[in-house]
């Protein structure tokens, strides 16, 4: 297992074009991907292996997509490992093997998924603080999106609104978490 220091300085290090740091990234977060779904998807015995080799390509493909996105300030651990979870569910949602494998209940892949590393319990109430400082509604709309991994799609059916409401009102929360959170760091 790779330490956090060691990933935010090959991380930072790829920001600056080393592409051997970048290349060391991809190489442990394809076995980590790997150790990741095998573990979330363990009661599932029969899950097929290409099926984990396609989910991984997804997950390599996307951190290139947003990996200088990332806060180098935070744990890098919680949000890879959101990211793996977020593309499997994802992928198994396209493929929809609720019908193709017997006993597959997405929402009970979340309860097998390895826990992720301990959160700091200032941030957690920070973060916890900010969200509870929404409306109940866009509370609701952005815990379903951004912490269950549901699409907008579920989240209109459920909540019973138009995807495009639910696509405003996350932009909307977002914005003003985003404001409360610089306010409250100053």
């Amino acid at each position: 297992m790779m330490t956090e220091d060691l990933i935010l300085t090959l991380l930072l290090r790829s920001y600056t074009g080393d592409s051997g740091a970048y290349h060391e990234i991809l190489q442990w977060l394809q076995g980590h991907c790997q150790s990741q779904i095998k573990t979330g998807l363990r009661s599932y015995k029969n899950f097929p292996k290409e099926l984990r080799d396609d989910i991984t390509q997804e997950v390599l493909l996307a951190f290139h997509q947003v990996h200088q996105t990332f806060d180098t300030t935070r744990s890098f651990y919680p949000w890879i490992n959101s990211l793996i979870r977020h593309k499997t569910i994802d992928y198994l949602r396209r493929k929809d093997f609720r019908t193709q494998m017997s006993g597959v209940d997405l929402e009970t892949i979340k309860d097998f998924w390895e826990a992720e590393p301990e959160q700091d319990p200032v941030e957690s109430q920070d973060t916890l603080g900010l969200l509870n400082s929404l409306p109940a509604k866009q509370a609701g709309i952005i815990r379903l999106s951004k912490i269950e991994g549901y699409t907008n799609k579920e989240i209109a059916d459920e909540m019973k609104m138009t995807e495009s409401n639910v696509k405003v009102s996350i932009f909307r929360a977002l914005k003003f978490l985003k404001k409360q959170n610089s306010d409250h760091r100053k």
